[in-house]
């Protein structure tokens, strides 16, 4: 079955309603991933960052607002995709941050990385507890077929060191990602984030 299918079904199971969808995608993200035990997810986070995986954490940062920064995200859900070191030698670790990307793009996105990667993530899927076979999802593969989804809009950079309570979002609720609408961001609203990310890429000007 493919990604949107398992979408659509999500969908239908709600009413095909997408408020009652968003609720119950929320319920799923606040319980099953929260911090604090009990908790019903089967795969865990192992410690290492796998690219290709989709992450649930807490970010702790002195960074402030001002500039070309007009909002943080505190508590991303966000496709991992490389990492790599600053001039100082600190280590930056490179997600599509989907909380700030708006729904429909949300699942452009989702929907490619799954379809392009399908052998490699049903093999991953079949056994959880499995050494997981990363993806190819550095910048410089992901940019010639996600560039029409504004990926690089929401593509950001996190300092590992501020990174807390990593959970690992599990295969089959990547399906409910669309519909989730849970955050905790300072500075712009998510409908004014959202509304920027569409202007840039209206007007085409993503780099």
């Amino acid at each position: 079955m493919s990604f949107s299918s398992d979408v659509s079904d999500f969908f239908k199971k709600n009413g095909s309603d997408f408020g009652s969808s968003s609720a119950e995608a929320n319920h799923i993200i606040t319980s099953k991933y929260s911090v604090s035990p009990p908790r019903g997810a089967e795969e865990i986070f192992s410690g290492d960052l796998k690219p290709g995986k989709i992450y649930l954490f807490d970010y702790v940062t002195d960074t402030k607002l001002g500039g070309k920064r007009n909002y943080i995200n505190l508590m991303p859900i966000a496709v991992y995709s490389e990492y790599k070191k600053d001039t100082s030698g600190e280590i930056i670790d490179f997600f599509i941050d989907l909380t700030v990307t708006p729904p429909k793009n949300r699942m452009e996105i989702l929907s490619e990385i799954y379809e392009k990667n399908s052998s490699i993530i049903a093999s991953n899927k079949k056994d959880p507890n499995k050494t997981q076979e990363p993806l190819d999802l550095r910048y410089s593969t992901i940019k010639g077929y996600l560039q029409k989804s504004g990926f690089n809009i929401s593509y950001t950079g996190f300092k590992r060191k501020g990174l807390r309570n990593i959970r690992l979002i599990e295969y089959p609720d990547w399906s409910i990602l669309p519909y989730v609408t849970t955050s905790k961001i300072i500075g712009d609203s998510v409908s004014e984030i959202y509304r920027k990310y569409q202007s840039k890429l209206n007007s085409g000007t993503i780099i």
